[in-house]
């Protein structure tokens, strides 16, 4: 569900002229773009106006060298100081261009991956904290089953709120956690 939503929700925006920057860390742009559009008809119309960037930690680190003309690559995924220039690069550009724009993020799980959470926390924080200055909207993917409570405690407290998804019985079931008046 998680990834159903989070598509959605750059959609929306998208419809509404809303610049959508994806940070990848599991998927290439391909993957991303062939799932849009089951979501959203002329996706690709989106990306040739500008609307869309990737920046992708993935495809390098999988030893794929294609070039997508909409994507800028980081070599490794733990390079946080590098991943955070191009986001604020990228943020910038978008906010030239439009009052504020849509960040996603698949997926936190990744990071910690490469790295550890105490790393992936640092990188976050203030990352976290430039989105919110800059009146953008993100949502950032994190796998439940893979991290313990204390990991989703510590990068949940710097988020306004949370979407839990939770699988019970053959049943989804979905909760909105702390988040009032967005």
């Amino acid at each position: 569900g998680k990834e159903v939503l989070v598509d959605v929700f750059i959609a929306d925006g998208l419809k509404k002229g809303v610049p959508a920057l994806w940070v990848i860390t599991d998927k290439t742009a391909k993957d991303i773009r062939e799932e849009m559009k089951f979501v959203i008809s002329g996706y690709e119309e989106f990306e040739k106006k500008g609307l869309v960037k990737y920046i992708d930690t993935y495809s390098r680190s999988m030893g794929d060298d294609s070039n997508d003309p909409y994507s800028i690559y980081i070599d490794d995924p733990t390079d946080h100081e590098k991943l955070a220039e191009v986001i604020e690069v990228t943020c910038k550009e978008f906010k030239e261009k439009a009052q504020y724009y849509r960040m996603a993020l698949r997926s936190i799980s990744t990071l910690i991956a490469y790295s550890d959470p105490n790393s992936a926390f640092r990188f976050l924080s203030p990352m976290c904290g430039r989105r919110k200055k800059d009146g953008a909207v993100a949502l950032y993917v994190i796998e439940k089953g893979v991290h313990g409570d204390q990991e989703i405690q510590m990068i949940g407290s710097i988020m306004d709120g949370m979407f839990d998804f939770k699988l019970a019985q053959m049943k989804t079931f979905f909760s909105v956690q702390g988040i009032a008046d967005v």
